[in-house]
């Protein structure tokens, strides 16, 4: 298990030191974050959260993933667009309420922490289901069933239905 600020993985140094074995990954965001997360959510979902003190600052649990390649995984959705990674792709849609604008959805990632776990696919596979169905995780929206969550994820998808909308309308075309 490794614990590791998601900006620096941006550093080639960093990514490299990923396994590039299959595993599962933990995301983890500080208050400031999560208000822009949770939005109107905030204090209904905040209590229900499971917390985690990293260099002295409480973080909060967000997310958990899987994938046959941690590195590959991690560098999608730390370096990547939101069109190949579905967790950039909300984090675009809150952050940024536009799905194309990097610089915002990058500023709000990099002030969250990742920890990633090498393990074999159906270990990883198992863990992410016993942990989503544990924890109240506020951007796992596959496999959701929570109650406490079914407000904020209807919301969410609205969110994440803008921003793709936004972003056709601002598209342009071969035609204009």
């Amino acid at each position: 298990m490794a614990l590791i600020a998601a900006g620096l993985l941006r550093e080639k140094e960093n990514i490299n030191k990923v396994p590039r074995e299959s595993g599962y990954y933990k995301w983890y965001a500080p208050e400031s974050v999560l208000k822009v997360i949770l939005d109107k959510y905030y204090k209904q979902i905040v209590p229900l959260l499971q917390t985690k003190v990293i260099n002295g600052d409480t973080y909060y649990y967000v997310y958990v993933g899987i994938s046959k390649s941690l590195k590959r995984r991690l560098n999608t959705h730390v370096n990547k667009t939101s069109r190949v990674s579905t967790l950039r792709k909300t984090l675009s849609s809150i952050a940024a309420k536009d799905q194309t604008d990097i610089k915002k959805t990058n500023a709000l990632i990099d002030k969250m922490f990742v920890e990633y776990t090498a393990a074999e696919c159906k270990k990883a596979a198992d863990t992410e289901q016993k942990e989503i169905a544990k924890f109240v995780l506020p951007l796992n929206l596959e496999f959701q069933e929570n109650k406490d969550l079914a407000e904020y994820t209807q919301w969410l998808e609205k969110q994440r239905g803008q921003a793709i909308q936004i972003k056709k309308l601002t598209i342009p075309t071969m035609l204009s």
